[in-house]
């Protein structure tokens, strides 16, 4: 598994966090932290320069 792959299932499993914490009105505004770090992984995921593979 390369990581990036990894860091897309961490961003889809922290989304599904989020919404089952919305859905379920768990955290109050502490869910919220869920969706911001699946935006700072994505963030890192434009950013970040991973070597070429040949």
């Amino acid at each position: 598994m390369t990581a990036s792959r990894a860091r897309w299932i961490a961003v889809w499993v922290l989304i599904a966090l989020w919404l089952l914490a919305l859905a379920l009105d768990f955290g109050g505004n502490w869910a919220h932290i869920l969706i911001a770090l699946g935006i700072a992984i994505l963030i890192y995921e434009l950013v970040a320069e991973e070597p070429e593979t040949t």
